[in-house]
């Protein structure tokens, strides 16, 4: 709890100026308070980002790679991550390294699970972020080949999670088909009413309505120190924009 700074101020404020020196001391370690109040909820952040740097594109790599080659599809799904999350340059810079470092051969996917692990703890947001990630670039090519499907399988089970979830992941990005092509539009415009939380049939004010609904509970700004709230906010606005195009308004 935030009132160490007041207890240290105060005691040390009294044994040397008496009460009006306790009075001072208690202000004074009130604003330590604060600063400190702030400062924590910004490490938490700096904390679950630094695990989506360091493991998150780390995998990617290893995903990307799995079936021998890394495309340029791929590699732009990484950047879309970077730009998601919105890194800086030197962040971005670390993030292409994990993605270089996830490609080789003697990459460990259970050291790279356990780093998260031990950066993120159960933070059920963070994982499915990172989750996103992976089925982001493992169907980035528009089809999901064998290798890939079988490293994606081995992150989630070295997250202790069923296929079935892989399965279902795999079914909202269009691409559930070992080496099957997705289609190129109706697939995407049914993720992005799936997306909105509204049924195609859905009149216009209907979309707009939940467009606003859910941009107003996952914004960025009122997520605190979520770092996935980025990845959510873009997706909804993707979304939106792809309906309005589709639909005329």
């Amino acid at each position: 709890m935030a009132f160490w700074g007041k207890l240290i101020g105060g005691v040390a404020g009294l044994a040397v100026g008496g009460p009006l020196g306790a009075m001072l001391g208690v202000a004074a370690g009130h604003t330590v308070d604060q600063a400190r109040a702030r400062e924590l909820p910004q490490a938490r952040r700096r904390l679950r980002l630094d695990a989506l740097i360091d493991s998150g594109f780390a995998l990617m790599g290893h995903i990307a790679k799995a079936d021998g080659r890394v495309s340029e599809a791929e590699i732009a799904a990484a950047e879309a991550w970077m730009q998601r999350l919105g890194l800086n340059a030197t962040q971005r810079q670390r993030a292409a390294a994990r993605f270089e470092a996830g490609k080789r051969a003697d990459f460990s996917v259970a050291r790279g699970i356990g780093e998260f692990r031990a950066q993120a703890g159960a933070d059920t947001r963070l994982l499915r972020t990172l989750l996103q990630m992976q089925v982001s670039v493992a169907t980035a090519d528009g089809r999901l080949s064998a290798a890939s499907r079988q490293a994606l399988a081995g992150v989630l089970s070295r997250l202790g999670l069923p296929a079935a979830l892989l399965d279902a992941m795999l079914g909202q990005s269009g691409a559930a088909g070992g080496g099957r092509r997705a289609g190129p539009s109706a697939p995407r415009i049914e993720q992005d009413y799936a997306v909105l939380g509204v049924p195609a049939s859905a009149d216009q004010a209907a979309i707009k309505s939940a467009y606003r609904r859910l941009m107003s509970r996952h914004h960025p700004d009122r997520a605190g120190d979520d770092p996935g709230a980025t990845a959510r906010a873009q997706a909804i606005n993707d979304a939106y924009r792809r309906i309005r195009e589709a639909r005329g308004f």
